[in-house]
C-alpha cells in the first residue's frame, strides 16, 4: 500500500516536471509574442492618430488588429484580444478560461499591481486538446479614451461612428490605467 502511494507521488511529480518543462519555453514565447503584438498595435494606433485623428485610429482596432491576430494565429497557436466589456461581440468574447483571467487581472489591478506585470499562464486539457494558455493584461492608455473613455471624453462625431459601427457597444466608460482586456494566447501541446 505504501509502495503504491510512493509510486503515485513519483508519477505525479514526473508528470508535473514534464508539464513545467513544456511550460517554460511556451511561457517565454507567449510573453514575447504578446509584447510584440501589443507594441505593434500601439504603434499603429499612434501613427494613425497622428496621420488622421481618432477616426483613422478606429480603423486600426476595426481592421488592422484582427488581421494581426490572424497573422499571429498559426502553427498551433491562437492569439486574440478579449474583454468583458465588448465592442465587437463577434471577435472579442472571452471563453471560460479568459473570463476567469479577466477577473483575476481586474482583482490584481485593484490590489495595486502594475498592469504591465499582470499575466497568467496554465497548461490545460480542454475539449479540443492539450493547451498552454497565456493571458497578458492590457491597460487603457490615455490615447484610448477618445473611443473608450467616459461619455464626456468621447467627441460627438466619434460617438456617432461608434453607434453606427457598434450598436451594442459596451466598451466605454474606462479611465486611464483601467483594465480594458487582455491578449490571450493558446498554444497546442503535443
Amino acid at each position: 500500500m505504501k509502495l503504491r502511494f510512493i509510486f503515485a507521488v513519483l508519477a505525479a511529480a514526473m508528470s508535473w516536471g514534464a508539464q513545467a518543462g513544456q511550460a517554460a519555453p511556451n511561457l517565454e514565447e507567449s510573453r514575447k509574442t504578446a509584447q510584440e503584438f501589443i507594441q505593434k498595435f500601439s504603434d499603429a494606433l499612434k501613427q494613425k492618430t497622428h496621420e488622421g485623428g481618432t477616426e483613422a485610429a478606429m480603423e486600426v482596432c476595426k481592421t488592422m488588429v484582427p488581421a494581426m491576430e490572424a497573422q499571429y494565429s498559426k502553427d498551433g497557436r491562437v492569439l486574440r484580444r478579449v474583454s468583458d466589456k465588448l465592442r465587437n461581440q463577434g471577435r472579442a468574447t472571452p471563453d471560460d478560461w479568459e473570463t476567469r483571467m479577466l477577473g483575476r487581472a481586474d482583482l490584481a489591478l485593484q490590489n495595486g499591481l502594475s498592469p504591465s506585470t499582470i499575466e497568467f499562464s496554465e497548461t490545460r486539457d480542454e475539449s479540443d486538446g492539450h493547451w498552454f494558455r497565456y493571458f497578458k493584461a492590457i491597460p487603457v492608455q490615455p490615447m484610448c479614451l477618445q473611443c473608450h473613455g467616459q461619455s464626456y471624453q468621447i467627441p460627438d462625431d466619434i460617438k456617432a461612428r461608434l453607434a453606427h459601427d457598434y450598436p451594442d457597444d459596451k466598451a466605454t466608460g474606462y479611465s486611464a490605467g483601467a483594465l480594458i482586456g487582455g491578449v490571450s494566447i493558446k498554444t497546442k501541446l503535443n
